[in-house]
């Protein structure tokens, strides 16, 4: 869930949260897919956002998780979320 911050409603931070992530695929090359959501079924029991993402390897993975563009976009994260939920998992073909 995204908190409210800045004067800001979790809506407006999911949006905000939105545009910043969509712009990392064409800044880091290690991003193989990439979707982000904003929930259109809110409850008590859901979160605003959601990310879909995908890379080559664990290796690619870690680029992009220290990437300087990540690190910024979590930075905004840190200051509005309450609470955030990560899977990594390998897709096996």
């Amino acid at each position: 869930m995204l908190l409210n911050s800045n004067g800001n409603t979790a809506n407006q931070n999911a949006a905000i949260a939105k545009e910043k992530l969509d712009k990392l695929p064409s800044l880091i090359p290690e991003i193989k897919s990439w979707e982000v959501g904003i929930n259109i079924n809110p409850s008590d029991k859901s979160f605003h956002l959601v990310l879909s993402s995908e890379f080559k390897d664990d290796e690619a993975l870690k680029r992009y998780k220290n990437h300087p563009e990540h690190i910024a976009v979590l930075d905004f994260f840190n200051k509005v979320r309450d609470k955030t939920h990560y899977v990594d998992y390998e897709i096996q073909y």
